[in-house]
C-alpha cells in the first residue's frame, strides 16, 4: 500500500486552463483503500482582493480518487503539524508551503508561473 493511514499529502487541483486559479488541500490521511483516501484537513484558495493565498478555516474531510488525473498528490514528512501549514508568495511569483519551523517546499506551477 503507497498511502497510509496518518501520512500528509498536498493535494493540488491540475489547472487545465490558463485562467484556472490554483487550488490546494493539505492534511492528514483518515483512510485508505482501492485508490480513494479519506483524508481530514485544511482547503486553500486565491483571495482575489489580496492577491495572495488564504487558507479555510474549517477543518474538512474528503475523499479523493489517487487515480482522478485532475489531482497532483503530493506526500510531506509525517510530523508536519498542518495547522500550522501556510503558503507564502516570494520574488519572482514563486509560491512556498512553510510551517515557520525550517520544512519549506516550491509548489509553484511551472517556471514563471503567474498566480493571476
Amino acid at each position: 500500500m503507497i498511502v497510509q493511514k496518518a501520512d500528509v499529502l498536498l493535494i493540488t487541483h491540475r489547472r487545465l486552463f490558463a485562467e484556472d486559479l490554483p487550488r490546494f488541500f493539505i492534511g492528514r490521511v483518515d483512510n485508505y483503500a482501492d485508490g480513494l483516501v479519506l483524508i481530514s484537513g485544511y482547503s486553500w484558495v486565491r483571495d482575489s482582493i489580496h492577491a495572495e493565498m488564504k487558507r479555510k478555516d474549517d477543518l474538512r474531510t474528503k475523499v479523493v480518487s489517487l487515480s482522478s488525473g485532475t489531482a497532483l498528490i503530493y506526500q510531506l514528512p509525517g510530523d508536519l503539524d498542518i495547522a500550522a501549514l501556510r503558503l507564502e508568495s516570494a520574488e519572482r511569483q514563486q509560491l512556498f508551503l512553510v510551517d515557520g519551523h525550517g520544512f519549506s517546499m516550491n509548489i509553484t506551477d511551472y517556471h514563471g508561473a503567474s498566480l493571476k
